[in-house]
């Protein structure tokens, strides 16, 4: 039986493969658990298993570039809080400033809203995911 996993199972291939498995398997393990759907195509075609590897080859490089990347960026104060908080606009705007294009869906922050520094994980849908560190810097008042 052919079945599309919709997460990573170890012994059969990542999230998003088009794979062959025992009936059973998938019936009394696999959709049970809600890791994979029937795939009534039949065989991957050869261009969608490709492109899938592309994707997860350059999100794990990206995922590689940014782990352990500081990113600074500024917000108005007053009284020692920002006018508005930093968000993932934010972020965003600062890695493409350093060469870096990521989605907006992809950075898991809540907004930042004191000066300081802070982890935020940048989670691809590859499964790959880094760490950077965003110092939140105080721009002067007006």
């Amino acid at each position: 039986m052919w079945i599309t996993l919709t997460e990573d199972v170890s012994s059969i291939g990542p999230a998003g493969a088009t794979v062959e498995v025992p009936e059973g398997y998938a019936v009394n393990f696999l959709f049970p658990q809600h890791l994979a759907f029937e795939n009534a195509g039949g065989a991957p075609k050869e261009e969608v298993v490709v492109k899938t590897s592309k994707e997860e080859r350059a999100d794990e490089s990206l995922a590689a570039d940014l782990d352990g990347l500081e990113v600074i960026v500024g917000g108005k104060v007053k009284k020692g809080k920002y006018v508005k908080p930093v968000s993932y606009k934010d972020v965003r705007a600062a890695l493409k400033e350093m060469g870096h294009t990521v989605g907006f869906d992809v950075i898991k922050m809540a907004p930042i809203t004191e000066p300081g520094t802070h982890e935020v994980i940048i989670e691809f849908p590859t499964g790959f995911e880094a760490t950077i560190t965003v110092i939140a810097e105080m721009l002067p008042e007006e």
